[in-house]
């Protein structure tokens, strides 16, 4: 809202010239101030909604936008109510659920989709700490993320299918996975893990795990890691994230083996900086 100062000249007394500084003339002023005042104020929601969100409802108002986040379930947001041109929204996690978002998803409104820094996989807000910043396009009609702090590292759920062997089968049970753990800071994804007393079926096998958070490798990466095959001392392994990879390939060695039959007896542990899609 553009403010406008006016030139104000005492009236001389006659109540002919100038502006009569009286209680109703100091009542207007102060009516426009607050007018202003309100106008230009951060308009806040505190919505508790969780599970999918294909247009999240947007803060009444004309100022900048912040909605506080108190979902106490995991909420995905596909989509948000169109804004105004240029407004601002930010977005804070103060509650027991995580919030993610996605990016332009089919199912969110198409007045206000969710164009993000990483594309194939969510952007998430820690439970309780993290925050995103978004602008409206309204050219393109959608809320380009201009910022995004997660907060915290974030543990995806367990999933036994996340881990395979190219031959065979790699099993886990959730007592397995010592750590799991990711943050995402621009298309940068760092990713923390230790997978103790594993089981292999197969001899000579490569090993693979998903990446966490759905993310596509933009490009190849070669990174060391920490291996002990079938109980055997603890030596340097290799982990291979190929370009347009969604998981990474381990062998027990730098030198490209593959891993023995074990029962509960193998484990890998490493700490991976990767650039996603």
């Amino acid at each position: 809202m553009a403010l406008v100062r006016v030139v104000d000249v005492d009236d001389d007394g006659t109540g002919t010239t100038g502006t009569i500084h009286n209680n109703a003339w100091l009542q207007l002023l102060n009516d426009s101030i607050d007018t202003a005042l309100a106008a230009s104020a951060p308009a806040t929601s505190a919505p508790t909604t969780t599970g999918t969100v294909t247009a999240e409802p947007i803060p009444a108002g004309t100022g900048d936008l912040v909605t506080y986040h108190t979902n106490a379930t995991l909420k995905t947001i596909q989509g948000m109510v169109a804004g105004l041109p240029g407004q601002r929204w930010t977005h804070v996690s103060k509650g027991a659920g995580q919030v993610d978002f996605a990016h332009l998803h089919a199912s969110g409104t198409a007045l206000g989709k969710c164009k993000l820094f990483a594309t194939t996989g969510l952007t998430s807000l820690a439970a309780g700490s993290g925050v995103a910043v978004f602008q409206y396009d309204a050219t393109v009609t959608q809320w380009r993320l201009v910022s995004h702090e997660q907060g915290a590292w974030i543990t995806p759920t367990f999933a036994a299918g996340n881990y395979t062997a190219n031959a065979g089968t790699w099993t886990l049970a959730a007592g397995d996975v010592v750590w799991n753990a990711y943050r995402l800071t621009g298309r940068t994804l760092e990713w923390a893990f230790r997978l103790a007393t594993t089981s292999v079926s197969n001899a000579g096998v490569v090993l693979s795990a998903a990446l966490p958070g759905g993310f596509t490798a933009a490009g190849a990466v070669y990174q060391q890691t920490r291996s002990s095959d079938n109980g055997a001392a603890v030596v340097a392994g290799f982990a291979n994230i190929p370009a347009a990879a969604t998981a990474a390939q381990f062998t027990s060695t730098l030198v490209g083996v593959g891993y023995a039959i074990s029962t509960n007896t193998t484990e890998i542990a490493g700490r991976i900086s990767v650039e996603v899609q």
